[in-house]
């Protein structure tokens, strides 16, 4: 019998929550997993293929060793597609901590329905970008900004909505009031909503708007005094349109779902969260969302923005940097979280390889660094991850690492599922753009700590001393591919008990 098969008819025989993995489950042969490239640049296009995606989750990915319990699966833009896929592919993909998702239309609630029966998640993502929802009035006439007709104006202006037209916003909230309305009667359970709506007004252009004489009379005079008073502006209002016309909704039908949307998340004058291009978010306060969405991406904008001009790119430098603009969103904006919402959780995208710009001479972040990135990630909060793995016809196997290193990191920390549950976090500090100190993370109850250290260069310490709980002192000593400890607290007088992790393991074949 093909062992595969053989480990589905397990899986089906012997439910788990959640779709948590079995032991049982045999390895498949590595040889048909497509290797991605692991250079200092992106690997070259790859020939045109046909591309067995749903095979190669199962093949090429293997089953978590630990189980996931109650905690979320991970969630990808290209994850397990519903085509053809049986009810023992669902489990299976489950096995490995992922599901597909649902999006927020009718036709996918029998989508919902399946994943419901087997006892998964029903977690919905979609996008929507540009001109949602104004360009629901139709005609670009009836929703774009009030342009004088002269030829002097840019094309692409003429498709800039009236940020304001709260009535179309309306509109889009009543439209997804039905969908939720048909999703409940169907009995389905949306447990999560975590959203790629990244639109006007986010984006509203400042140029555009001034030259709009209607348009530009509904916003306060102090919102258009300059562009940095402006970009502000429309971030907040942005997001406060988001709260009440699309987490209101979902929260309405679903007051217990999580929630969230791109880049929701806070802010502060004192902890501004910095955005790709280095500009500071501005005060972003909680909403009715219910997570935050901070974006950790290996993104080639966010290092033209950051790399020195005229520095020649390595290896060190380059995933030194990039470790700087992986925790940075995240590790703020749950500084920020502790501060003003400690109710909210994180869902953050992540992803090692983003391509934004025409130049595809970026220097990209290499996979150990990576998988390093996300530890520490997990240690500072966060409650899920959505994994933004486009497939790419040229680099197929890129698409396929990102989902490999997001399932063996999280695999690593689901050993201590207690401490991702319940943990505070205990260190916020990013690391500097070339920082070659000691990066650490950590997570601590009343009783148990589990503490990761890694050092950024040759010449970090090889030791930190930390206190733990008031009174509970440890020095830990750190090697040099990163080193993790749990510690359990002493009774008062005596030393805590500290225990040296052994190291992740190798990527096995299926882990290039």
């Amino acid at each position: 019998m093909n062992p595969l098969l053989l480990c589905l008819s397990l899986l089906l025989a012997s439910p788990l929550p959640w779709g948590a993995a079995s032991a049982n489950e045999a390895a498949p042969a590595a040889s048909a997993c497509p290797v991605a490239g692991d250079g200092l640049y992106p690997a070259p296009p790859a020939p045109a293929q046909d591309i067995a995606w749903n095979r190669w989750l199962l093949d090429c990915v293997p089953p978590l060793r630990h189980e996931r319990g109650g905690r979320w699966p991970l969630v990808f833009w290209h994850g397990p597609q519903w085509e053809g896929v049986s009810d023992a592919d669902l489990k299976a993909y489950a096995a490995r901590g992922m599901v597909p998702t649902v999006r927020l239309v009718t036709g996918d609630i029998p989508r919902a329905q399946r994943l419901q029966r087997l006892g998964l998640p029903v977690i919905a993502l979609e996008g929507k970008g540009r001109g949602w929802p104004y360009d629901q009035a139709g005609d670009v006439k009836l929703w774009a900004l009030d342009l004088p007709p002269d030829g002097g104006i840019p094309d692409w202006w003429r498709r800039e909505p009236d940020p304001l037209r709260l009535d179309l916003w309306a509109r889009a909230a009543d439209r997804l009031r039905g969908v939720l309305r048909a999703y409940q009667a169907a009995g389905v359970r949306l447990d999560a909503a975590w959203l790629d709506y990244e639109g006007h007004p986010s984006i509203q252009d400042y140029q555009a708007l001034l030259a709009a004489p209607k348009a530009r009379a509904k916003i306060p005079a102090g919102a258009l005094a300059t562009p940095q008073a402006f970009f502000a502006y429309r971030r907040q209002l942005w997001i406060q349109l988001m709260s009440a016309y699309v987490a209101g909704p979902i929260r309405e039908f679903y007051p217990s779902a999580s929630v969230t949307n791109w880049i929701h998340l806070l802010s502060s004058p004192e902890h501004p969260v910095l955005s790709w291009d280095n500009w500071n978010h501005p005060d972003l306060s909680a909403t009715l969302f219910t997570a935050t969405n901070p974006v950790a991406y290996g993104i080639d904008l966010a290092f033209q923005n950051t790399w020195p001009a005229g520095r020649e790119p390595e290896r060190a430098s380059v995933d030194r940097t990039y470790m700087h603009i992986l925790l940075r969103e995240v590790s703020v904006d749950a500084l920020n979280r502790a501060l003003k919402a400690p109710y909210l959780h994180a869902v953050p995208w992540v992803a090692r390889w983003v391509r934004d710009l025409d130049d595809r001479r970026t220097p990209v972040m290499s996979r150990a660094a990576y998988r390093e990135a996300l530890r520490h990630l997990w240690l500072r909060g966060t409650a899920a991850m959505q994994v933004f793995n486009p497939l790419r016809s040229s680099h197929p196997a890129e698409s396929l690492a990102e989902v490999q290193d997001a399932v063996a990191a999280y695999d690593e920390l689901l050993e201590w599922r207690d401490l991702l549950d319940h943990g505070e976090v205990m260190n916020y500090q990013v690391p500097g753009l070339d920082d070659q100190g000691l990066l650490w993370s950590g997570l601590r109850t009343a009783d148990t700590a589990l503490v990761r250290l890694y050092p950024l260069g040759q010449a970090a310490p090889k030791w930190l001393e930390l206190t733990i709980w008031p009174g509970q002192r440890v020095v830990l000593q750190v090697s040099a591919g990163g080193t993790s400890y749990r510690i359990e607290r002493a009774s008062a007088g005596a030393q805590p008990r500290v225990l040296r992790l052994p190291d992740p393991a190798a990527p096995d074949a299926r882990r290039p």
